[in-house]
């Protein structure tokens, strides 16, 4: 792919359109563990539509700040039971329990999983450079739900036996798992140095 400044065309292919609201299936493309803006320890997450609908590919991102709270810890657990009702708590080996201090575990039990999301769009006012106020709509997952098995089969249908696409490219990377690989996703190759 090759890109050209002078070209006078719309290279994002039209106008903008948010994710609609109400439930879609998704799947995690981007898990990392960062620091929020009061230097919480928080994941960095990037949900991608899946499945035969009209906004498949597209992208929306999340963020849950690892406290004690219903948009931390509270947020995370409806996620994760999203994922797999039986997923287990922290461990020091991501098989045995889910750590989200942790990125090899993060990528083990995060990265490349599907999941229901209901995505509720909002409208917010961002102040722009020159000191005007735009309005723009941003879509938010605010509730998570398991994909039945129908809903399984149909995507492992669609995606060659598995039921999510491959990970995009900018998923790999020291920071990144593998991908789907039967119910959790790989870690081979990756070490949990946090480079901040």
């Amino acid at each position: 792919m090759s890109f050209d400044p002078q070209a006078n065309e719309d290279v994002f292919g039209g106008e903008f359109t948010p994710i609609s609201n109400g439930w879609h299936q998704f799947y995690i493309t981007q898990a990392e563990l960062t620091t929020s803006k009061k230097g919480n320890e928080m994941i960095a997450l990037r949900y991608t539509v899946i499945g035969e609908d009209e906004h498949a590919k597209k992208h929306t991102r999340d963020w849950i700040v690892l406290t004690q709270t219903k948009f931390g810890f509270g947020k995370l657990a409806k996620l994760c039971r999203a994922i797999d009702p039986d997923m287990k708590g922290t461990g020091a080996d991501p098989e045995d329990g889910f750590d989200p201090f942790s990125q090899k575990s993060i990528n083990y039990h995060l990265l490349g999983q599907p999941f229901g999301g209901k995505v509720k769009q909002e409208s917010r006012k961002w102040m722009q450079d020159d000191g005007t106020e735009e309005t723009r709509i941003a879509e938010r997952v605010q509730d998570f739900r398991l994909i039945d098995n129908n809903g399984l089969k149909k995507l492992e249908a669609q995606y060659g036996g598995d039921p999510t696409p491959p990970l995009p490219d900018d998923a790999h990377g020291d920071s990144y798992g593998g991908g789907y690989s039967g119910g959790v996703a790989s870690t081979s190759g990756v070490d949990d140095d946090i480079p901040f």
